[in-house]
């Protein structure tokens, strides 16, 4: 399974996801959290309001991904 960027999942990876207002339509913040294991369809996260989210919701967190923050 590969998230947003087309980088490979595993269990452990750190991730953030687009956590979801559920009063309104819109997407409200980012969350960092941890991979913890995965369904058929999606990955089971750590701290998630949700249990589950798609794969191309999230983005793995890498070495490069801070270090090339701007």
């Amino acid at each position: 399974m590969v998230d947003f960027l087309g980088q490979e999942l595993k269990i452990g990876d750190d991730v953030v996801y687009c956590r979801h207002n559920r009063t309104s339509a819109s997407f409200t913040s980012l969350t960092k959290t941890k991979i913890i294991g995965f369904t058929n369809k999606m990955v089971k996260i750590e701290n998630g309001s949700w249990g589950n989210v798609y794969p191309d919701r999230l983005i793995k967190i890498t070495e490069l991904n801070i270090t090339n923050k701007k």
